[in-house]
């Protein structure tokens, strides 16, 4: 009987390498990369979605088709900026190859982060059994609050 509560006792203590430590810490650090890349690619999507409703709404416009040279202010920087239908739509499709490259460079970041994640993942896992839990579970996690020195 004292040998069942003796192997229940060693499973809760649980030695970790300063390796081990370094692993968790990488694999923390990581999973934190994955949430601000994603926030980031939701809302370069979004950017795109805006860009390609900008585009079909000029494409639609009967006012620039009877006015085909007419002016239109586009938003740049802070300040306005009169362009032709024709100028503008450039400047759209010059905006949107810019944001799917950048939306394909922060998936392929993501890639590869969760490609080491992985790897770090299968190597506590390997170590530590059910004693870790990696999965993020979606719950928020408080952050510690910021003291200015």
């Amino acid at each position: 009987m004292s040998s069942s509560i003796k192997s229940e006792s060693s499973d809760s203590d649980v030695h970790i390498s300063h390796e081990n430590q370094k692993k968790i810490n990488r694999f923390a650090i990581m999973n934190g990369w994955i949430e601000e890349i994603q926030d980031s690619l939701a809302t370069k999507q979004t950017l795109l979605t805006h860009l390609e409703d900008a585009e079909n709404d000029l494409l639609l416009s009967d006012v620039l088709m009877e006015n085909p040279d007419m002016q239109i202010p586009v938003l740049v920087g802070e300040s306005f900026v009169s362009f032709t239908n024709d100028e503008v739509q450039e400047h759209i499709e010059g905006l949107k190859k810019r944001t799917r490259l950048e939306i394909e460079n922060l998936e392929s970041r993501v890639k590869d982060i969760k490609c080491e994640m992985d790897v770090l993942k299968t190597a506590l896992y390997e170590q530590f059994g059910n004693n870790i839990n990696l999965e993020n579970d979606g719950s928020v996690v408080e952050r510690a609050p910021k003291f200015n020195a």
